[in-house]
């Protein structure tokens, strides 16, 4: 999808627990779009289009996408938030 990913259906109940992206409206854009702008990873200045990017690309693990954008080099902290948002990102592109 285009511009990214509605929030129903981008965001599983898994991240309820983890992360609380429903209720972070900075993580948001109009019409309930994934804003591709915000920083996934600050060290980096990668962003969540960037890693959405990657994995439309082929990219299929953390370790991947960490190759492709530099996400999670720096000082680690996004690391495992990577690993949920490449999840979810490709559970989506099988729909």
């Amino acid at each position: 999808m285009p511009g990214g990913f509605p929030r129903q259906r981008w965001i599983s109940s898994r991240f309820s627990g983890i992360l609380k992206l429903r209720d972070r409206p900075e993580c948001w854009k109009g019409d309930d779009v994934l804003n591709r702008k915000k920083e996934a990873c600050h060290c980096r200045n990668v962003t969540y289009g960037m890693i959405e990017d990657a994995v439309r690309n082929g990219a299929e693990t953390v370790q991947q996408v960490m190759d492709v954008t530099g996400a999670g080099k720096g000082c680690g902290k996004c690391r495992d938030f990577l690993g949920y948002l490449i999840r979810d990102i490709q559970e989506e592109l099988k729909k």
